[in-house]
Protein backbone atom coordinates (compact mmCIF):
# COMPACT_ATOMS: atom_id res chain seq x y z
CA UNK A 1 0.00 0.00 0.00
CA UNK A 2 3.07 2.19 0.82
CA UNK A 3 4.16 1.84 -2.98
CA UNK A 4 4.42 5.06 -5.13
CA UNK A 5 1.26 5.76 -7.54
CA UNK A 6 3.31 6.16 -10.53
CA UNK A 7 5.11 3.36 -11.07
CA UNK A 8 2.17 0.98 -10.16
CA UNK A 9 -0.23 3.15 -12.31
CA UNK A 10 2.01 3.28 -15.42
CA UNK A 11 2.41 -0.86 -15.10
CA UNK A 12 -1.11 -0.69 -14.95
CA UNK A 13 -2.08 1.36 -17.91
CA UNK A 14 0.70 -0.56 -19.86
CA UNK A 15 -1.45 -3.81 -19.31
CA UNK A 16 -4.69 -1.48 -20.26
CA UNK A 17 -2.98 0.06 -23.33
CA UNK A 18 -2.92 -3.61 -24.40
CA UNK A 19 -6.35 -4.57 -23.32
CA UNK A 20 -7.73 -1.62 -25.34
CA UNK A 21 -6.16 -2.46 -28.20
CA UNK A 22 -7.61 -5.95 -28.54
CA UNK A 23 -10.46 -4.46 -27.30
CA UNK A 24 -10.27 -1.87 -30.16
CA UNK A 25 -9.62 -4.53 -32.69
CA UNK A 26 -12.60 -6.46 -31.88
CA UNK A 27 -14.80 -3.42 -32.51
CA UNK A 28 -13.45 -2.36 -35.56
CA UNK A 29 -14.24 -6.02 -36.66
CA UNK A 30 -17.24 -5.71 -35.63
CA UNK A 31 -18.20 -2.53 -36.94
CA UNK A 32 -16.42 -3.06 -40.16
CA UNK A 33 -17.94 -6.80 -40.51
CA UNK A 34 -21.63 -6.45 -38.80
CA UNK A 35 -24.58 -4.32 -40.69
CA UNK A 36 -24.63 -0.41 -38.60
CA UNK A 37 -28.32 -1.88 -38.01
CA UNK A 38 -26.69 -4.49 -36.26
CA UNK A 39 -23.45 -3.11 -34.62
CA UNK A 40 -26.25 -0.41 -32.77
CA UNK A 41 -28.17 -3.29 -31.15
CA UNK A 42 -24.92 -4.48 -30.09
CA UNK A 43 -24.05 -1.36 -28.93
CA UNK A 44 -27.48 -0.85 -26.91
CA UNK A 45 -27.29 -4.43 -25.82
CA UNK A 46 -23.63 -3.63 -23.89
CA UNK A 47 -25.19 -0.73 -22.16
CA UNK A 48 -28.08 -3.17 -21.13
CA UNK A 49 -25.49 -5.33 -19.68
CA UNK A 50 -23.87 -2.34 -17.87
CA UNK A 51 -27.04 -1.45 -16.28
CA UNK A 52 -27.75 -4.86 -14.85
CA UNK A 53 -24.50 -5.47 -13.96
CA UNK A 54 -24.66 -2.96 -11.57
CA UNK A 55 -27.50 -3.86 -9.96
CA UNK A 56 -25.77 -7.18 -9.01
CA UNK A 57 -22.38 -5.95 -8.61
CA UNK A 58 -22.10 -2.79 -7.46
CA UNK A 59 -23.11 -3.07 -3.81
CA UNK A 60 -20.95 -6.24 -3.29
CA UNK A 61 -18.08 -4.57 -5.24
CA UNK A 62 -17.73 -1.53 -3.37
CA UNK A 63 -18.09 -3.33 0.17
CA UNK A 64 -15.53 -5.73 -0.49
CA UNK A 65 -12.82 -2.56 -2.00
CA UNK A 66 -14.27 -0.75 0.79
CA UNK A 67 -13.12 -3.36 4.06
CA UNK A 68 -11.35 -6.10 2.43
CA UNK A 69 -8.32 -4.44 2.25
CA UNK A 70 -8.57 -3.51 6.27
CA UNK A 71 -9.15 -7.01 7.19
CA UNK A 72 -6.03 -8.01 5.06
CA UNK A 73 -3.59 -5.48 6.42
CA UNK A 74 -5.09 -6.70 9.77
CA UNK A 75 -3.92 -10.17 9.10
CA UNK A 76 -7.56 -11.47 9.73
CA UNK A 77 -7.80 -14.62 7.66
CA UNK A 78 -11.49 -16.24 8.89
CA UNK A 79 -13.06 -12.74 8.54
CA UNK A 80 -11.05 -12.15 4.69
CA UNK A 81 -13.08 -15.34 3.17
CA UNK A 82 -16.12 -15.03 4.99
CA UNK A 83 -16.68 -11.83 3.81
CA UNK A 84 -16.07 -13.04 0.64
CA UNK A 85 -18.46 -16.16 0.83
CA UNK A 86 -21.01 -13.20 2.52
CA UNK A 87 -20.53 -11.61 -0.66
CA UNK A 88 -21.14 -14.76 -3.04
CA UNK A 89 -24.54 -15.23 -1.04
CA UNK A 90 -25.69 -11.89 -1.57
CA UNK A 91 -24.79 -12.10 -5.55
CA UNK A 92 -27.18 -15.30 -5.35
CA UNK A 93 -30.29 -14.33 -3.82
CA UNK A 94 -29.69 -10.60 -5.93
CA UNK A 95 -29.28 -13.15 -8.96
CA UNK A 96 -32.28 -15.11 -8.49
CA UNK A 97 -34.20 -11.52 -7.76
CA UNK A 98 -33.28 -10.59 -11.26
CA UNK A 99 -34.30 -13.52 -12.82
CA UNK A 100 -37.74 -13.71 -11.31
CA UNK A 101 -38.14 -10.42 -12.42
CA UNK A 102 -36.87 -10.67 -16.22
CA UNK A 103 -39.16 -13.89 -16.08
CA UNK A 104 -42.49 -12.43 -14.82
CA UNK A 105 -41.74 -9.20 -16.98
CA UNK A 106 -41.27 -11.03 -20.25
CA UNK A 107 -44.00 -10.12 -22.79
CA UNK A 108 -45.55 -7.57 -20.13
CA UNK A 109 -43.15 -4.31 -21.07
CA UNK A 110 -44.17 -2.05 -24.02
CA UNK A 111 -41.04 -0.57 -24.83
CA UNK A 112 -39.94 -0.34 -28.43
CA UNK A 113 -36.14 -0.82 -26.91
CA UNK A 114 -37.43 -3.49 -25.03
CA UNK A 115 -38.74 -5.28 -28.17
CA UNK A 116 -35.45 -4.80 -29.54
CA UNK A 117 -33.56 -6.78 -27.15
CA UNK A 118 -36.26 -9.45 -26.42
CA UNK A 119 -34.79 -12.08 -28.28
CA UNK A 120 -31.69 -11.81 -26.31
CA UNK A 121 -32.81 -11.43 -22.80
CA UNK A 122 -31.47 -15.09 -21.80
CA UNK A 123 -27.96 -14.13 -22.91
CA UNK A 124 -28.00 -10.82 -22.17
CA UNK A 125 -28.37 -12.16 -18.46
CA UNK A 126 -25.85 -14.79 -18.49
CA UNK A 127 -23.33 -12.18 -19.50
CA UNK A 128 -24.18 -9.82 -16.80
CA UNK A 129 -23.99 -12.67 -14.46
CA UNK A 130 -20.73 -13.74 -15.87
CA UNK A 131 -19.70 -10.12 -16.30
CA UNK A 132 -20.74 -9.11 -12.26
CA UNK A 133 -18.38 -12.35 -11.02
CA UNK A 134 -14.98 -11.24 -13.27
CA UNK A 135 -15.34 -7.76 -11.53
CA UNK A 136 -15.70 -8.95 -8.58
CA UNK A 137 -13.42 -11.10 -8.64
CA UNK A 138 -10.64 -8.23 -10.03
CA UNK A 139 -11.87 -6.39 -7.03
CA UNK A 140 -10.42 -9.01 -4.62
CA UNK A 141 -6.98 -9.10 -6.25
CA UNK A 142 -7.54 -4.98 -5.95
CA UNK A 143 -7.76 -5.80 -2.21
CA UNK A 144 -4.57 -7.22 -1.45
CA UNK A 145 -2.55 -5.55 -3.55
CA UNK A 146 -2.07 -7.73 -6.64
CA UNK A 147 -3.31 -4.67 -8.77
CA UNK A 148 -1.68 -5.99 -12.03
CA UNK A 149 -3.80 -9.06 -11.82
CA UNK A 150 -6.56 -7.80 -11.34
CA UNK A 151 -6.38 -5.39 -14.35
CA UNK A 152 -5.13 -8.80 -16.21
CA UNK A 153 -8.30 -10.60 -15.87
CA UNK A 154 -10.66 -7.82 -15.83
CA UNK A 155 -9.07 -6.16 -18.85
CA UNK A 156 -7.08 -8.04 -20.97
CA UNK A 157 -8.11 -11.67 -20.15
CA UNK A 158 -11.86 -11.58 -21.53
CA UNK A 159 -11.06 -9.36 -24.59
CA UNK A 160 -8.29 -11.61 -26.07
CA UNK A 161 -10.18 -14.76 -25.66
CA UNK A 162 -12.93 -13.21 -27.26
CA UNK A 163 -11.09 -11.61 -30.24
CA UNK A 164 -9.47 -14.91 -30.91
CA UNK A 165 -12.99 -16.33 -31.01
CA UNK A 166 -14.63 -13.59 -33.29
CA UNK A 167 -11.36 -14.00 -35.68
CA UNK A 168 -12.26 -18.03 -35.59
CA UNK A 169 -16.06 -17.15 -36.61
CA UNK A 170 -15.05 -15.06 -39.60
CA UNK A 171 -12.65 -17.17 -41.01
CA UNK A 172 -15.70 -19.56 -40.96
CA UNK A 173 -18.39 -17.24 -42.06
CA UNK A 174 -20.65 -17.21 -39.18
CA UNK A 175 -20.50 -13.99 -37.21
CA UNK A 176 -23.99 -13.13 -36.55
CA UNK A 177 -24.98 -11.18 -33.48
CA UNK A 178 -26.08 -14.55 -31.65
CA UNK A 179 -22.84 -15.64 -32.08
CA UNK A 180 -20.95 -12.86 -31.17
CA UNK A 181 -22.87 -12.83 -28.24
CA UNK A 182 -22.35 -16.33 -27.21
CA UNK A 183 -18.68 -16.52 -27.30
CA UNK A 184 -18.82 -13.07 -25.18
CA UNK A 185 -20.18 -15.60 -22.86
CA UNK A 186 -17.59 -17.73 -23.09
CA UNK A 187 -14.59 -15.73 -22.87
CA UNK A 188 -15.85 -14.44 -19.42
CA UNK A 189 -16.62 -17.70 -18.21
CA UNK A 190 -12.84 -18.99 -19.25
CA UNK A 191 -11.41 -15.56 -17.72
CA UNK A 192 -13.05 -16.11 -14.36
CA UNK A 193 -11.59 -19.43 -14.42
CA UNK A 194 -8.32 -18.59 -14.63
CA UNK A 195 -8.29 -15.66 -11.93
CA UNK A 196 -10.01 -18.23 -9.53
CA UNK A 197 -7.32 -20.25 -10.39
CA UNK A 198 -4.34 -17.97 -9.71
CA UNK A 199 -6.01 -16.47 -6.78
CA UNK A 200 -5.62 -19.76 -5.32
CA UNK A 201 -2.15 -20.17 -6.20
CA UNK A 202 -0.99 -16.55 -4.56
CA UNK A 203 1.51 -16.73 -2.05
CA UNK A 204 -0.67 -14.70 0.39
CA UNK A 205 1.51 -15.05 3.81
CA UNK A 206 -0.57 -12.11 5.86
CA UNK A 207 -3.59 -14.38 5.05
CA UNK A 208 -1.37 -17.93 6.49
CA UNK A 209 -0.84 -17.00 10.19
CA UNK A 210 -3.72 -16.69 12.05
CA UNK A 211 -2.61 -16.84 15.44
CA UNK A 212 -4.10 -12.89 15.39
CA UNK A 213 -7.71 -13.52 13.89
CA UNK A 214 -9.87 -12.78 16.77
CA UNK A 215 -11.92 -10.05 17.34
CA UNK A 216 -14.47 -8.98 14.80
CA UNK A 217 -13.64 -5.48 12.65
CA UNK A 218 -16.65 -5.10 11.00
CA UNK A 219 -19.78 -6.38 12.25
CA UNK A 220 -22.44 -8.18 9.60
CA UNK A 221 -25.06 -5.62 10.56
CA UNK A 222 -22.39 -2.67 9.38
CA UNK A 223 -21.66 -4.62 6.49
CA UNK A 224 -24.88 -5.23 5.16
CA UNK A 225 -26.32 -1.22 5.84
CA UNK A 226 -22.76 -0.67 4.06
CA UNK A 227 -23.54 -2.82 1.49
CA UNK A 228 -27.59 -1.37 0.79
CA UNK A 229 -26.25 2.08 0.54
CA UNK A 230 -23.29 0.79 -1.86
CA UNK A 231 -26.12 -0.88 -3.52
CA UNK A 232 -28.65 2.28 -3.82
CA UNK A 233 -25.66 4.44 -4.90
CA UNK A 234 -25.05 1.99 -7.74
CA UNK A 235 -28.71 1.91 -8.98
CA UNK A 236 -28.77 5.45 -8.72
CA UNK A 237 -25.64 5.69 -10.80
CA UNK A 238 -26.94 3.34 -13.91
CA UNK A 239 -30.18 4.92 -13.59
CA UNK A 240 -27.81 8.17 -14.47
CA UNK A 241 -25.55 7.28 -16.49
CA UNK A 242 -26.89 4.39 -18.50
CA UNK A 243 -30.63 4.25 -18.28
CA UNK A 244 -29.69 8.01 -19.83
CA UNK A 245 -29.00 6.45 -22.87
CA UNK A 246 -31.13 3.62 -22.13
CA UNK A 247 -34.03 6.52 -22.40
CA UNK A 248 -32.70 8.21 -25.64
CA UNK A 249 -32.74 4.76 -27.55
CA UNK A 250 -36.52 5.54 -27.23
CA UNK A 251 -36.31 8.31 -29.44
CA UNK A 252 -33.18 7.21 -32.15
CA UNK A 253 -32.86 4.94 -34.91
CA UNK A 254 -30.87 1.89 -34.45
CA UNK A 255 -27.82 3.72 -36.84
CA UNK A 256 -28.38 6.60 -34.98
CA UNK A 257 -27.53 4.37 -31.65
CA UNK A 258 -24.22 3.06 -33.43
CA UNK A 259 -23.13 6.60 -33.66
CA UNK A 260 -23.58 7.43 -29.71
CA UNK A 261 -22.14 3.97 -28.94
CA UNK A 262 -19.22 4.70 -31.09
CA UNK A 263 -18.92 8.50 -29.43
CA UNK A 264 -18.83 6.79 -26.17
CA UNK A 265 -16.21 4.21 -26.76
CA UNK A 266 -14.60 7.18 -28.16
CA UNK A 267 -13.72 8.17 -24.79
CA UNK A 268 -12.84 5.00 -24.02
CA UNK A 269 -8.90 5.93 -23.74
CA UNK A 270 -9.78 9.16 -21.05
CA UNK A 271 -11.40 6.17 -18.50
CA UNK A 272 -8.34 3.85 -19.66
CA UNK A 273 -6.54 6.40 -17.55
CA UNK A 274 -8.77 6.90 -14.78
CA UNK A 275 -8.83 3.12 -14.28
CA UNK A 276 -5.38 2.55 -13.86
CA UNK A 277 -4.93 5.23 -10.96
CA UNK A 278 -8.28 4.27 -9.34
CA UNK A 279 -7.25 0.62 -8.80
CA UNK A 280 -4.47 1.79 -6.75
CA UNK A 281 -6.31 4.56 -4.70
CA UNK A 282 -9.00 2.64 -3.44
CA UNK A 283 -7.36 0.84 -1.39
CA UNK A 284 -5.11 2.90 -0.32
CA UNK A 285 -7.87 5.37 0.69
CA UNK A 286 -9.98 3.07 2.51
CA UNK A 287 -6.80 2.29 4.66
CA UNK A 288 -5.28 5.49 5.46
CA UNK A 289 -9.03 6.70 6.39
CA UNK A 290 -9.08 3.73 8.42
CA UNK A 291 -5.78 4.70 9.90
CA UNK A 292 -6.50 8.19 10.46
CA UNK A 293 -3.40 9.21 8.64
CA UNK A 294 -4.91 11.83 7.30
CA UNK A 295 -2.13 14.29 5.63
CA UNK A 296 -0.93 11.32 4.02
CA UNK A 297 -4.06 10.62 2.66
CA UNK A 298 -4.66 13.71 1.38
CA UNK A 299 -1.24 14.16 -0.46
CA UNK A 300 -1.65 10.28 -1.96
CA UNK A 301 -4.71 12.17 -3.26
CA UNK A 302 -3.29 14.97 -4.70
CA UNK A 303 -0.48 13.15 -6.18
CA UNK A 304 -2.94 10.82 -8.23
CA UNK A 305 -5.23 13.69 -9.54
CA UNK A 306 -2.07 15.24 -10.68
CA UNK A 307 -0.56 12.95 -12.34
CA UNK A 308 -3.67 11.74 -13.52
CA UNK A 309 -3.76 15.15 -15.26
CA UNK A 310 -0.67 15.23 -17.13
CA UNK A 311 -1.83 11.80 -19.05
CA UNK A 312 -4.88 12.68 -19.42
CA UNK A 313 -4.01 16.27 -21.14
CA UNK A 314 -2.26 14.91 -23.92
CA UNK A 315 -4.29 12.38 -24.68
CA UNK A 316 -7.68 14.31 -24.57
CA UNK A 317 -5.86 17.05 -27.10
CA UNK A 318 -5.79 14.47 -29.79
CA UNK A 319 -9.30 13.33 -29.67
CA UNK A 320 -10.52 16.45 -29.66
CA UNK A 321 -8.41 17.86 -32.43
CA UNK A 322 -8.28 14.22 -34.36
CA UNK A 323 -11.39 12.48 -32.88
CA UNK A 324 -13.89 12.19 -36.01
CA UNK A 325 -10.99 11.35 -38.29
CA UNK A 326 -9.64 8.74 -36.56
CA UNK A 327 -12.85 6.96 -36.05
CA UNK A 328 -13.70 7.09 -39.97
CA UNK A 329 -10.24 6.03 -40.50
CA UNK A 330 -10.82 2.61 -38.26
CA UNK A 331 -14.94 2.55 -38.95
CA UNK A 332 -15.25 3.44 -42.15
CA UNK A 333 -17.12 6.35 -43.54
CA UNK A 334 -20.05 5.27 -42.73
CA UNK A 335 -20.01 6.53 -39.24
CA UNK A 336 -20.13 10.09 -39.80
CA UNK A 337 -20.11 12.08 -36.67
CA UNK A 338 -20.43 15.85 -35.86
CA UNK A 339 -16.78 16.67 -34.73
CA UNK A 340 -17.93 19.61 -32.16
CA UNK A 341 -20.59 17.55 -30.46
CA UNK A 342 -17.75 14.55 -30.37
CA UNK A 343 -15.14 17.42 -28.94
CA UNK A 344 -17.96 18.96 -26.34
CA UNK A 345 -18.41 15.25 -25.06
CA UNK A 346 -14.70 14.50 -24.66
CA UNK A 347 -14.48 17.84 -23.08
CA UNK A 348 -17.16 17.20 -20.66
CA UNK A 349 -15.86 13.64 -19.53
CA UNK A 350 -12.56 13.98 -18.68
CA UNK A 351 -13.11 17.46 -16.62
CA UNK A 352 -15.05 15.12 -14.85
CA UNK A 353 -12.53 12.77 -14.44
CA UNK A 354 -9.71 15.27 -13.64
CA UNK A 355 -11.87 17.01 -10.83
CA UNK A 356 -10.73 13.76 -8.88
CA UNK A 357 -12.17 10.00 -7.88
CA UNK A 358 -14.88 12.17 -5.76
CA UNK A 359 -17.05 9.17 -5.48
CA UNK A 360 -14.00 6.65 -5.14
CA UNK A 361 -13.46 8.87 -1.90
CA UNK A 362 -17.13 9.08 -0.72
CA UNK A 363 -17.29 4.67 -0.82
CA UNK A 364 -13.86 4.44 0.31
CA UNK A 365 -13.89 6.40 3.30
CA UNK A 366 -17.39 4.53 4.21
CA UNK A 367 -19.77 7.06 3.18
CA UNK A 368 -21.78 6.28 0.05
CA UNK A 369 -24.65 8.09 1.51
CA UNK A 370 -23.18 11.44 0.40
CA UNK A 371 -22.47 10.14 -2.80
CA UNK A 372 -26.20 8.64 -3.71
CA UNK A 373 -27.61 11.95 -2.34
CA UNK A 374 -25.54 13.70 -5.17
CA UNK A 375 -26.33 11.40 -7.58
CA UNK A 376 -30.17 11.84 -6.69
CA UNK A 377 -29.66 15.41 -7.23
CA UNK A 378 -28.27 15.15 -10.82
CA UNK A 379 -30.94 12.98 -11.60
CA UNK A 380 -33.54 15.67 -10.39
CA UNK A 381 -31.51 17.44 -13.11
CA UNK A 382 -31.00 15.32 -16.09
CA UNK A 383 -33.91 13.81 -16.27
CA UNK A 384 -36.34 16.91 -17.04
CA UNK A 385 -33.62 18.37 -18.66
CA UNK A 386 -33.00 15.55 -21.27
CA UNK A 387 -36.94 15.14 -22.12
CA UNK A 388 -36.47 19.21 -23.48
CA UNK A 389 -32.99 19.05 -25.10
CA UNK A 390 -32.86 15.42 -26.33
CA UNK A 391 -35.74 16.41 -28.75
CA UNK A 392 -34.96 19.70 -29.84
CA UNK A 393 -31.16 19.39 -30.09
CA UNK A 394 -30.12 15.85 -30.56
CA UNK A 395 -26.89 14.22 -29.98
CA UNK A 396 -26.17 17.56 -28.47
CA UNK A 397 -28.56 17.44 -26.41
CA UNK A 398 -27.54 14.07 -24.89
CA UNK A 399 -24.04 15.24 -24.55
CA UNK A 400 -24.92 18.24 -22.54
CA UNK A 401 -27.96 16.99 -20.85
CA UNK A 402 -26.11 14.14 -19.30
CA UNK A 403 -22.70 14.59 -19.11
CA UNK A 404 -22.70 18.31 -19.00
CA UNK A 405 -24.86 17.75 -15.51
CA UNK A 406 -22.74 15.18 -14.03
CA UNK A 407 -19.52 17.78 -14.38
CA UNK A 408 -21.54 20.21 -12.65
CA UNK A 409 -22.40 17.74 -9.38
CA UNK A 410 -18.50 17.12 -9.62
CA UNK A 411 -17.88 20.25 -8.96
CA UNK A 412 -19.96 19.83 -6.03
CA UNK A 413 -18.67 17.02 -4.57
CA UNK A 414 -14.82 18.41 -5.40
CA UNK A 415 -16.01 21.59 -2.72
CA UNK A 416 -17.98 19.03 -0.63
CA UNK A 417 -14.74 16.95 0.02
CA UNK A 418 -12.70 19.49 0.59
CA UNK A 419 -14.96 21.59 3.12
CA UNK A 420 -15.85 18.17 5.13
CA UNK A 421 -12.75 15.34 5.15
CA UNK A 422 -10.16 18.13 3.87
CA UNK A 423 -9.31 15.77 0.84
CA UNK A 424 -8.08 18.66 -1.62
CA UNK A 425 -7.30 17.32 -5.52
CA UNK A 426 -4.87 20.15 -6.37
CA UNK A 427 -3.58 23.22 -4.82
CA UNK A 428 -4.79 26.30 -6.46
CA UNK A 429 -2.00 27.39 -8.62
CA UNK A 430 -2.20 23.87 -9.94
CA UNK A 431 -6.23 24.30 -10.48
CA UNK A 432 -5.48 27.52 -12.53
CA UNK A 433 -3.45 26.39 -14.51
CA UNK A 434 -5.57 23.39 -15.37
CA UNK A 435 -8.36 25.64 -15.84
CA UNK A 436 -6.69 27.77 -18.27
CA UNK A 437 -5.32 24.56 -20.39
CA UNK A 438 -8.77 23.21 -20.67
CA UNK A 439 -10.41 26.25 -21.88
CA UNK A 440 -7.69 26.93 -24.11
CA UNK A 441 -8.33 23.53 -25.80
CA UNK A 442 -12.27 23.64 -26.26
CA UNK A 443 -11.68 27.31 -28.25
CA UNK A 444 -8.83 26.07 -29.79
CA UNK A 445 -11.11 22.88 -31.02
CA UNK A 446 -14.40 24.57 -31.70
CA UNK A 447 -12.98 27.53 -33.24
CA UNK A 448 -10.05 25.83 -35.31
CA UNK A 449 -7.67 29.51 -36.15
CA UNK A 450 -5.32 27.21 -37.25
CA UNK A 451 -4.17 23.76 -39.00
CA UNK A 452 -5.11 20.99 -36.99
CA UNK A 453 -1.37 19.98 -36.67
CA UNK A 454 -0.93 23.66 -35.88
CA UNK A 455 -3.31 23.66 -33.17
CA UNK A 456 -2.22 20.50 -31.61
CA UNK A 457 1.37 21.58 -31.47
CA UNK A 458 0.66 24.76 -30.18
CA UNK A 459 -1.88 23.24 -26.88
CA UNK A 460 0.77 20.39 -26.34
CA UNK A 461 3.29 23.21 -26.03
CA UNK A 462 1.65 25.52 -23.75
CA UNK A 463 1.02 22.30 -22.03
CA UNK A 464 4.29 21.30 -21.18
CA UNK A 465 5.14 25.43 -20.65
CA UNK A 466 2.81 25.45 -17.62
CA UNK A 467 3.20 21.32 -16.27
CA UNK A 468 6.62 19.93 -17.03
CA UNK A 469 8.20 21.53 -14.45
CA UNK A 470 5.83 20.26 -11.73
CA UNK A 471 6.24 16.59 -13.34
CA UNK A 472 10.52 16.81 -13.53
CA UNK A 473 10.47 17.77 -10.04
CA UNK A 474 7.73 14.99 -8.90
CA UNK A 475 9.90 12.39 -11.14
CA UNK A 476 13.52 13.83 -9.05
CA UNK A 477 11.78 13.79 -5.66
CA UNK A 478 10.61 10.02 -6.23
CA UNK A 479 14.38 9.39 -8.26
CA UNK A 480 15.99 11.00 -4.93
CA UNK A 481 14.11 8.98 -2.29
Amino acid sequence: MNKSILPQSSIILVILSLASGIRLLAEILLARNLPLESFGLYGLIITVVGIIQVYLANGIRVTLLRHLPIIFNESKASQFFQLIRKAFLFFVLLLITLGLLIYFSYGNIDSKTYIKIKPYLLIIFIISCLTSVLYALSDVFRSVGRIEKSTFFREFTSYLIFLIFLIVLLFFNLLSLNWILIIFSFSLFISIIWGISTFRKLNLSQLQHNNTDIGRIFTSRKLIFFWFSAELLGLFWAIRERVSIFYVSEYLTPENMAIIYVMLRACFPLYLIKNSFNSIISPVIATLFYEKKEKELNKKYQELTQLQFIYIFPVLSVLCLFGTDIIQFFLGDEYLIDSEVLAILLWLVSSSIIIGPSSVAFQMVGKPKIESFFIALSLIIIIPFNIIAIQKYGLLGIVVGVYGIILFIDILKLFYLRLKFSINSFSRVVLVKIFVLMLTLIIITLFQPFNQFINLLAVICFFMVLFMQNFSSYINEKTSN
